[in-house]
C-alpha cells in the first residue's frame, strides 16, 4: 500500500483501523532527501534567478515542486522566496532586488535550518537606458542664412531671397541620420534639399523674409509652424523624428515673379524635384555619411537584461499615407548574438501616450554585453535608401517661412527600462 503524505520533517505515526479494532501505533522514520542548489552566472538576472535542484537520493524533477527556496542578504536571516518550477528540475526564484548579493538555500521540508548548503550570487544591476530622457544634448546640426526655396519678385525685376538659420541638438549617446538628410556637403544648400530628419523640441529655428527695397516693409522673422508646438513629456526636451525629402544633387527652383503680390506671397512659389526620401531615425550608437555611403554602428555596451522598454510618444500622419506608423525596436546582445528582442509600432495619437516594448529572450541565453534601441518615424525605415525613397510619402510645405517637403512626425520622450 502506498500513502501520499505532505512534505514535512516529522516522523510518521500510523495506526490501522478495522471496525472497532485499532492497532498499536507504528512509527515510520521519515527520510528527508538530500538536496543541493546550483545556479550558473548566466542564470542570475536583475530580479530573478533560475536555480537547479540537485539530489542524489531522488529524481530532482519530482522533488522540485516540493522545494522551498530561502534567501538572505546578511547570511543570518533567511526568508522564503517566491519560487515555482520553470522546467523539470529548475526553480524560478522571483522578487529579488537588482544589484544585490544573495545567499540561497533549498529545503525539502520547508525549514531553512534543514536545508542545502548556501550558494552565493549577485543579481544584475537595473541599469538605466543611457540618456533616455534626452536632456543631455550637443548642438551638432546648424545652418546660417541658408537659402530657403527659390527667389521671388513683386516688381521691377528685383529678386529677393528668403533665408533660414537653425541650431539642432542631438542627445549624447544617440545617433541620427541628419548627417545624410541635412548634409552640409549637398551640392545645393537650400531648404528643399537639406532637411533635418530628427531634431530636439527645444531647437532654435528662424526663417527671414527680407523687406522690400525702397518701401522697407513686408519682411519678417519667424519660426515655421512645422517646428513649433513640440513639448516634453518629462523634463525640458523631447526628440522629434520626421519623414523628409532631401537631395544631394538638387537644383534650385526657377525664379518666381508676380507684380504687386501681397506680403503673404513673398516667397518663391516654384517647387523643385527632390530625389530622396528618408525616415527620421534615433538610435543608440554612431552614424556616418560620406558621399552616398552610410555606416551604422548600432548599440552600446550594456551588461543587464531588461524585460521591456517604456516611453511616451505622439504621432502625426502625412495626409498621403494615413496608415503610416512609427516603430521602436530593442535588441539585447551577448557578443554578436541577439539573445532578446522586441518591437512595437506607434500609430497616430495627438497627446503623449505611453508605449511598452516587451523583450522576449531565447532559452538558456548568456549574459548581455550590449543593447540596441532603434526608433524610426516610419515602418518603411530601412538601411536601403532606394527602398525608403520608394515607400515613404511626404507633403510640400512652401510659404513665407518654410520651403521643404516632409511627412509623418513622431515625438518621443522619457524612455526607461523595466526589469
Amino acid at each position: 500500500m502506498t500513502l501520499k503524505v505532505s512534505a514535512d520533517s516529522d516522523d510518521l505515526r500510523l495506526r490501522a483501523v478495522s471496525g472497532t479494532k485499532v492497532s498499536s501505533e507504528l512509527t515510520v522514520k521519515r527520510e528527508v532527501p538530500a538536496v543541493e542548489a546550483s545556479a550558473a552566472d548566466k542564470d542570475v538576472w536583475a530580479t530573478k534567478a533560475y536555480v537547479k535542484v540537485v539530489s542524489k537520493d531522488v529524481n530532482a524533477s519530482s522533488l522540485a515542486p516540493l522545494i522551498t527556496a530561502y534567501v538572505s542578504t546578511d547570511g543570518s536571516t533567511y526568508t522564503a522566496a517566491t519560487a515555482s518550477v520553470s522546467k523539470d528540475d529548475i526553480l524560478l526564484v522571483k522578487g529579488l532586488k537588482a544589484g544585490t548579493a544573495y545567499k540561497l538555500r533549498l529545503s525539502a521540508v520547508a525549514d531553512p535550518d534543514r536545508a542545502s548548503k548556501d550558494i552565493e550570487f549577485t543579481t544584475e544591476n537595473a541599469t538605466a537606458l543611457p540618456n533616455g530622457d534626452f536632456e543631455t544634448l550637443t548642438a551638432n546640426v546648424t545652418a546660417k542664412d541658408m537659402l530657403q526655396g527659390g527667389q521671388w519678385s513683386i516688381s521691377a525685376g528685383v529678386y529677393y531671397d528668403n533665408k533660414l538659420s537653425y541650431t539642432i541638438s542631438e542627445p549624447n549617446g544617440w545617433a541620427t541620420v541628419n548627417a545624410k538628410t541635412a548634409s552640409t556637403s549637398h551640392k545645393t544648400q537650400n531648404s528643399f534639399f537639406v532637411v533635418p530628419s530628427t531634431f530636439n523640441s527645444t531647437l532654435t529655428w528662424l526663417s527671414t523674409v527680407p523687406n522690400i527695397k525702397v518701401l522697407g516693409t513686408g519682411g519678417g522673422t519667424e519660426t515655421p509652424d512645422s517646428y513649433k508646438g513640440f513639448t516634453a513629456q518629462h523634463g525640458k526636451n523631447a526628440m522629434v523624428l520626421r519623414n523628409v525629402a532631401w537631395d544631394p544633387e538638387g537644383k534650385r527652383p526657377d525664379k518666381w515673379k508676380k507684380e504687386f503680390a501681397g506680403t503673404d506671397e513673398y516667397y518663391g512659389h516654384n517647387v523643385p524635384e527632390v530625389s530622396q526620401r528618408s525616415a527620421g531615425k534615433l538610435f543608440l550608437g554612431t552614424y556616418t555619411y560620406n558621399n552616398g555611403s552610410e555606416t551604422y554602428n548600432q548599440g552600446v555596451a550594456f551588461a543587464s537584461r531588461p524585460t521591456s522598454l517604456k516611453g511616451y510618444y505622439t504621432y502625426t500622419n502625412d495626409p498621403g499615407d494615413t496608415a503610416e506608423k512609427g516603430k521602436v525596436t530593442v535588441q539585447v546582445l551577448s557578443g554578436e548574438t541577439i539573445i532578446g528582442s522586441g518591437s512595437v509600432t506607434l500609430g497616430a495619437v495627438a497627446k503623449y501616450t505611453a508605449f511598452n516594448v516587451p523583450v522576449t529572450y531565447q532559452a538558456n541565453v548568456g549574459k548581455a554585453t550590449s543593447i540596441r534601441v532603434m526608433i524610426t518615424s516610419s515602418t518603411h525605415a530601412s538601411d536601403n535608401q532606394a527602398a525608403e525613397t520608394a515607400a515613404i510619402k511626404v507633403s510640400t510645405f512652401n510659404s513665407r517661412y518654410e520651403s521643404a517637403m516632409h511627412g509623418a512626425t513622431l515625438c518621443v520622450d522619457n524612455l526607461s527600462l523595466a526589469y
